[in-house]
């Protein structure tokens, strides 16, 4: 039985904890924390392992005979864990702006999406950024789909846009969502079957478009 904590180095907060349980000559337990702060985290692994001697062999561990028992107590720096060449870490904040225009009655909106990265480590491999998504236009008063358009592609940003005829509409709900991947590209071939994926975030933005105004 023990515990395995994560912790901020610098701070001494405690990010996240796991017990460590179970039976037999070893044990895995698993515990996560944001990545925000990889080159802050410190890993306390602390704990008794017992051993006991399981009495008539009827798997009841209430009778059984005790034998010895042992503490174990490490502390190591996530850095020293992970390789930090073979998994970059990058973490990302996506953002989505919207540009609205009126022409011969049509309504052209236009959705930027940004991927805004934090580049904590990035290795040896460029990194890519690839987009998939959806902008959809609604009537806002009978929440009728009207137009919908897909959102692929690389880089920093992406845009899509959608034209929807305004002449007999009183108003548009505009939504923008969907996920932006984080690969590393591996030997720098430019093909995605073969990336390392570091990390994943959504973006999702609704803008409401009044035309009685």
């Amino acid at each position: 039985m023990g515990e395995i904590e994560l912790y901020n180095n610098v701070t001494g907060e405690l990010l996240n904890s796991a017990p460590i349980e179970g039976a037999g000559l070893s044990s895995i337990a698993e515990v996560s924390a944001s990545s925000d702060n990889f080159d802050k985290i410190v890993i306390i692994v602390s704990g008794t392992v017992t051993i006991t001697g399981d009495k008539e062999s009827d798997g009841d561990p209430s009778n059984d005979i005790f034998i010895h028992s042992s503490d174990f107590y490490q502390v190591i720096n996530l850095t020293e864990v992970v390789n930090l060449q073979d998994y970059p870490i990058v973490t990302m904040e996506p953002t989505v702006d919207f540009q609205h225009y009126i022409s011969s009655q049509k309504l052209h909106t236009t959705a930027t999406i940004r991927a805004n990265p934090d580049y904590i480590i990035t290795g040896a491999n460029p990194i890519v950024f690839d987009y998939n998504g959806v902008m959809q236009l609604y009537d806002e008063v009978s929440g009728n789909l009207l137009k919908s358009s897909s959102l692929s592609g690389d880089g920093l940003s992406n845009a899509v846009t959608i034209a929807a005829d305004t002449a007999t509409f009183d108003g548009f709900v505009i939504i923008a969502s969907g996920t932006i991947s984080c690969y590393a590209d591996i030997e720098s071939d430019g093909d995605l079957s073969n990336d390392l994926l570091i990390s994943e975030a959504e973006f999702s933005e609704i803008r409401m478009f009044d035309l009685r105004e």
